[in-house]
């Protein structure tokens, strides 16, 4: 069942996880009090500081990134299936933020 909340959030879900960094800041300032954005909106934080991580460490920079690119894209699909579905390997800590 898709809940008002959900179908208002999930635009803004989405372009979290298209744009992490930015989508993050975009929700944060204009879809704050809606649950699913916001669980989005960290899941997309998190997967920015894993990018920021892995381009810093030289051995494994490019199986990182490949990684990267492939929970970019699950972070995609799993925003527009209204359901909240954490990251593999990295959407745990997304729930260790309090914003």
């Amino acid at each position: 069942m898709v809940t008002k909340e959900i179908k208002e959030g999930k635009i803004w879900a989405f372009l979290a996880m298209l744009f992490p960094l930015f989508g993050f800041i975009l929700v944060f300032l204009f879809m704050r009090d809606n649950v699913y954005a916001n669980y989005y909106a960290k899941q997309a934080l998190v997967l920015f500081l894993f990018g920021v991580i892995v381009s810093w460490i030289p051995l494994i920079n490019i199986i990182g990134w490949l990684i990267y690119v492939v929970l970019w894209f699950w972070g995609w699909i799993n925003a527009l299936s209204g359901k909240k579905v954490p990251l593999p390997l990295i959407g745990h800590f997304a729930d260790k933020f309090d914003l």
